[in-house]
């Protein structure tokens, strides 16, 4: 017993002093939910890391309410504020924010912290976290023990619970027709292989994996760079780890709600485009199946989602693709 509490003691030594998990939390006009998020985060114990917080470019009093929040914790109150493009090399505060130009997109959002993580000598690992999610107590400490395990892996995924129901886990397991579907289960032997799939609510990410697969694919704007994630991950013999113990809780889609047409949008453009790009052979059937879906809601007197998706499908085949997103906000 006192060899194994030794050698528990130099590895968790090892990680105070040379790994740091660097959290990125992206928020977009949602500073309620953030804070609860970082509140979460805040009292992680036993292990070495820092937070950085995007600000998506929100219209509301965003980046004041979370610095104001930041300000009445009674530890950990540094913190700097960069606008994108003049931020520091070194990041020596435990909260960062980061204040970017423009919204595009979650993939670019996330980016914009990736970028300044992997810059840092002590990045070990790093947590791509929704803004609607809330964590487990020692999360960040076991993550860091747990995918020292795994040297062949690139991304690691969580339990993701409902935070409303804590008996309920979400997950997508399944792909059909390159649209992924949402499942809710109760009984853990239903549980996914997350070596195909995993959530992007909250999922840790390796250096070695962005240096040789690359960031988030910026073309999607909203929805399916998870899944662009695992086609890469294939290609490049990186491994997906389901660490099954690691519990984080989800609102589900407590920002998007907000903006229900865009999201809706984004969701059919981005299978089209995932399709384009991943399994092209198969985007005319996708096409139909998103149309047939178009039919279904019709049939079900939900007119506007409809027009929605047929919106998105003209978009995609008769619009220059970096002009779809920024088309559909401004006409759509």
């Amino acid at each position: 017993c006192l060899l194994k509490f030794s050698l528990y003691m130099i590895e968790w030594g090892k990680l105070m002093s040379t790994n740091c998990c660097y959290v990125i939390v992206l928020n977009y006009q949602n500073s309620d939910d953030t804070i609860e998020c970082l509140e979460s985060l805040y009292d992680q114990k036993k292990t070495n890391y820092k937070i950085i917080v995007v600000d998506n470019n929100s219209k509301d009093e965003s980046v004041t309410n979370i610095v104001s929040w930041i300000d009445q914790q009674s530890t950990y109150r540094l913190y700097r504020i960069y606008e994108e493009g003049a931020l520091a090399d070194t990041i020596d505060s435990f909260f960062t924010i980061v204040k970017a130009k423009k919204n595009r997109g979650f993939g670019a959002g996330n980016n914009i912290g990736l970028r300044l993580a992997v810059k840092q000598k002590d990045c070990g690992l790093m947590f791509i976290l929704n803004n609607d999610t809330v964590v487990e107590e020692n999360l960040l400490y076991r993550a860091m023990l747990e995918t020292r395990n795994h040297p062949k892996a690139g991304i690691f995924s969580v339990k993701v619970i409902s935070y409303f129901d804590r008996k309920t886990v979400q997950f997508y397991n399944q792909l059909k027709l390159c649209v992924p579907i949402a499942k809710t289960v109760k009984k853990e032997a239903q549980l996914f292989n997350a070596g195909e799939f995993y959530s992007g609510s909250g999922f840790f990410v390796t250096p070695k994996f962005i240096e040789q697969v690359g960031y988030m694919d910026e073309r999607y704007f909203l929805y399916y760079e998870e899944l662009d994630w695992v086609e890469k991950a294939k290609k490049h013999s990186f491994e997906i780890v389901y660490l099954n113990d690691l519990v984080l809780y989800h609102k589900w889609n407590a920002t998007t709600s907000k903006t229900s047409r865009l999201a809706a949008f984004c969701y059919t453009r981005s299978a089209l485009l995932f399709t384009k790009i991943h399994h092209p052979f198969f985007l005319p059937t996708v096409v139909l199946f998103q149309l047939l879906r178009s039919f279904y809601y019709v049939l079900t007197h939900r007119t506007r989602e409809a027009l929605v998706i047929v919106k998105a499908i003209w978009f995609f085949l008769c619009v220059r693709e970096d002009r779809q997103i920024e088309v559909f906000l401004s006409n759509g």
